[in-house]
């Protein structure tokens, strides 16, 4: 939705394209950098910050009318979704046993996708 509010807002086709791939390097970022902050503060804790910040950047972006601004948010954006599914991911990796991994991580996935 947002490249439709951006284009009501009138941001140009570049700025757009921009927002896609600021989240997508975003996400690739957070995937390096998430693994030390589960390390540091557990799972939860890490999940909690990671749901939080994707809160508050979602509530910035609608505050914040700006296609630099929206760049920004959308790249920390990228990184919070991939710290929550690192936390997620680990978590459950955790958990789960040598047995039932696989359907621990089938139900995750379709759950995710659904």
């Amino acid at each position: 939705l947002l490249p439709l509010r951006g284009q009501l807002e009138g941001f140009s086709t570049a700025s757009l394209g921009l927002m896609g791939t600021a989240w997508a390097g975003g996400f690739v970022t957070g995937c390096f950098f998430a693994p030390r902050l589960v390390r540091r503060a557990g799972h939860v804790r890490a999940f909690g910050a990671f749901a939080a910040s994707g809160a508050i950047v979602a509530l910035l972006t609608g505050l914040i009318i700006d296609e630099y601004v929206w760049i920004l948010l959308r790249a920390f954006t990228g990184f919070t979704m991939a710290g929550a599914f690192m936390v997620i991911e680990s978590w459950l990796n955790e958990k789960a046993t040598n047995e039932n991994r696989g359907t621990v991580f089938g139900l995750y996935m379709m759950v995710t996708y659904a």
